[in-house]
């Protein structure tokens, strides 16, 4: 069994760190400063299941939650880490 990502949703629907905190939706070019990730690597990423998918807002409008995005940035870090300190 694969084990979950930190930034994959959860059924309850993205869980905020504090239950007064709202979930905030980014659209694409706040992702892309946030990641440093350009439009198509950011989408590589995601058919690769390796960062959050975005919802639709509208169509065609999507957006990603926040701390989702925020989680993938903390686990890349972490990854990052070990990986030097191993």
């Amino acid at each position: 069994m694969r084990q979950a990502k930190a930034w994959e949703p959860v059924l309850n629907m993205a869980s905020p760190k504090n239950e007064s905190d709202e979930p905030r939706f980014v659209k694409i070019d706040e992702v892309r400063r946030l990641t440093s990730l350009s439009k198509a690597g950011l989408y590589k990423l995601i058919r690769k299941g390796e960062f959050p998918k975005p919802i639709s807002i509208m169509a065609p409008p999507v957006a990603w939650i926040e701390h989702e995005v925020r989680a993938w940035q903390a686990e890349r870090i972490a990854d990052s880490r070990r990986e030097v300190g191993a």
